[in-house]
């Protein structure tokens, strides 16, 4: 049984990390992040550029996002130019929303949110 757990392990493991690399996992990751209030956690997936923007604009979205929960994200990915546009919802008082586009890059190798007052 030991042997099969250590076999496994590390499989499950790489399997956890791969998905975290797509821009559907690190746009659901940003969302969860931002919708617990971990505003931290949630920038540290934004642009370096985008991060003092989305500490001072996302906390004044606390008391909207308060009752909200994730309930999922589509992506149209354009892999050649390094460009993802994620289509969210969520669920706010019982009532399904479109939250609006998560834009993404790929930089170096990483999806990264592309955060602006626009969005």
């Amino acid at each position: 049984m030991k042997k099969l757990l250590l076999f496994c392990l590390p499989v499950l493991l790489m399997a956890g990390c791969a998905r975290e690399k797509g821009p559907e996992a690190i746009a659901e990751a940003f969302i969860k992040a931002t919708i617990k209030g971990d505003y931290q956690k949630g920038a540290s997936y934004c642009v370096p550029e985008s991060r003092e923007l989305y500490m001072t604009l996302i906390p004044m979205a606390a008391e909207r996002l308060k009752n909200a929960r994730y309930k999922n994200v589509v992506c149209r990915t354009d892999e050649a130019a390094g460009l993802s546009e994620c289509d969210v919802v969520i669920v706010n008082g019982g009532v399904e929303q479109n939250d609006g586009d998560v834009k993404l890059e790929l930089r170096e190798g990483s999806w990264m949110v592309v955060f602006s007052k626009d969005k």
